[in-house]
């Protein structure tokens, strides 16, 4: 069932808030946040009338934005909800938010990237944020990936490849999985934001860069199958 934030504010909301600098990105979000999000934006993906409420999907999606920008695992992400006051004022919660758990969190962001409609908003409101500047410019290439689907986008073949696989990467970091997943690249420069550093006006190095994306692809798919094959809870990727 849709879970619902807490509106009510107490006196202790005013104060705590007051110390964190309003200027920081947590602000910054906070303020995108109160003006793009509400909960019945998210309704179509929980059942009306039966289960308990869940944790309140504004406070799932933020936790989602916050992992993109920041890195943090979906086990850091938990903890950084339940103790770090920052993280709680950016994802419009009190003070005595509880945190949302790991599970619950692997749970909505699947919702929110499986589901059409869910889909659809998901790729309007990271481009707003992206557009708001709430991402650094490091992290610009992961949000990219996450509207790789996006219609409006007109992508070359190297670009689509690389943020293919920047964006199981980033999602293997999410599960703590990106580690073994890593191993498997030939090339090192994922984390480097545009386009890989080559001579772009040598057509050989152009196709060995190419020769070597579509290996790392390939190695990408394998490893995450058999990851997925061996540790319960990994998504588990469609075969094409």
């Amino acid at each position: 069932m849709l879970g619902r934030r807490n509106r009510q504010t107490t006196f202790d909301d005013v104060t705590w808030r007051q110390r964190i600098p309003k200027d920081s990105y947590w602000w910054r979000l906070h303020d995108w946040a109160v003006q793009n999000l509400d909960e019945s934006m998210f309704a179509p993906l929980f059942d009306a009338r039966t289960g308990r409420p869940s944790v309140s999907p504004v406070h799932t999606f933020l936790a989602l934005l916050i992992q993109v920008e920041k890195g943090y695992s979906d086990r850091e992400m938990e903890q950084e909800s339940r103790f770090d006051d920052r993280v709680k004022l950016a994802i419009l919660a009190g003070r005595d938010f509880e945190g949302i758990d790991a599970v619950t969190l692997c749970d909505h962001r699947r919702r929110f990237l499986q589901h059409g409609i869910a889909t659809a908003m998901l790729e309007r409101t990271l481009a707003s944020a992206k557009q708001a500047g709430l991402f650094s410019p490091e992290r610009s290439q992961i949000v990219d990936s996450f509207l790789i689907h996006g219609g409006a986008a007109v992508q070359d073949t190297y670009t689509l490849i690389r943020k293919a696989v920047v964006r199981v990467l980033a999602v293997a970091r999410m599960h703590e999985r990106d580690g073994p997943l890593s191993a498997v690249l030939k090339r090192t420069d994922y984390h480097q934001p545009g386009k890989s550093r080559i001579d772009w006006d040598d057509p050989e190095a152009r196709r060995q860069l190419l020769q070597e994306l579509v290996d790392d692809a390939l190695a990408l798919v394998g490893a995450a199958r058999r990851s997925a094959s061996t540790r319960p809870g990994w998504p588990p990727m469609k075969r094409s």
